[in-house]
């Protein structure tokens, strides 16, 4: 039976000695696979193995944890310690990061590595492949659990999860969403943003551009909004609701998470109102 991994660029002596814990063992097995059916490209994959092998095989467990060395010029991220440490990470992701699987095996010792999906599986960069393997020995048995899962990347569940709350923050105005959502901006065109005949539009299309995932784009649209807001009083045609509005979609964007450079600016923009 071979550990199942689909895994391109090699990640070989870590494969090699999950093969070899699995081949002399007794075990339990669950496996996951899901593709994008518009793309097909694949989202998520989990392979989790439990396993017992006789105490007198530990010389295979050891040549597992050191394949981990041999493997770590490739990987991005290696790890390991015991459950005696409350802050240790115990699991894996799995796709989108909703699911994970437990590496833990109680009084046990653990070690994973995270490695860059390859790019003809992931060319966009931002999934993740993980190994991971945890053993404890008791009396004359070895018990312990094998996984791989194919991820998100931290980085990239939190630009999701950070847009999210993003979005979160325009439902303080469902007119202002309204009037927000009817206009087609090309936010890689900075000219454009000038194009707006009303302060409120303008300013509006600036806070929609702090959705892009370029710190250098959100710092040049945050100075922009900084600049617009000290002109506030040369704007002839700002009403109080506008004001008003303004000062509730800043406040609420400050307490989102963002780069301490755009957010000190938006603070400084609601100063200025």
């Amino acid at each position: 039976m071979a550990f199942v991994t689909c895994t391109a660029t090699a990640q070989t002596n870590i494969k090699k000695a999950f093969d070899a814990i699995i081949d002399n063992s007794i075990v339990t097995e669950n496996h996951s696979l899901e593709m994008d059916p518009s793309t097909g490209e694949k989202v998520s994959q989990m392979d989790y193995y439990e396993f017992k092998m006789p105490a007198d095989k530990f010389g295979i467990i050891k040549n597992a944890v050191g394949a981990f060395d041999k493997d770590k010029h490739l990987c991005f991220g290696l790890f390991s310690g015991n459950d005696r440490q409350p802050s240790s990470p115990w699991s894996l992701a799995v796709g989108d990061g909703q699911r994970s699987v437990n590496i833990l095996t109680y009084g046990g010792e653990y070690i994973y590595a995270l490695f860059s999906a390859p790019k003809e599986e992931d060319p966009n960069g931002i999934y993740r492949y993980a190994h991971g393997l945890s053993y404890r020995q008791k009396n004359d048995s070895i018990y312990g659990i094998l996984a791989t899962t194919y991820a998100l990347t931290l980085k990239a569940r939190q630009d999701i999860n950070e847009k999210k709350k993003l979005k979160k923050s325009f439902q303080l105005s469902e007119d202002v969403l309204e009037s927000f959502n009817n206009k087609d901006f090309n936010l890689n065109d900075l000219s454009a943003l000038m194009k707006q005949d009303s302060w409120f539009d303008t300013l509006m299309t600036y806070i929609q551009g702090l959705e892009s995932e370029t710190i250098a784009t959100q710092r040049s649209l945050a100075t922009k909004i900084y600049k617009h807001t000290a002109n506030i009083k040369s704007a002839k045609d700002v009403t109080e609701q506008d004001r008003t509005t303004a000062i509730r979609i800043l406040s609420d964007l400050i307490n989102t998470p963002l780069d301490s450079v755009v957010k000190n600016l938006l603070s400084s923009a609601l100063q200025n109102l």
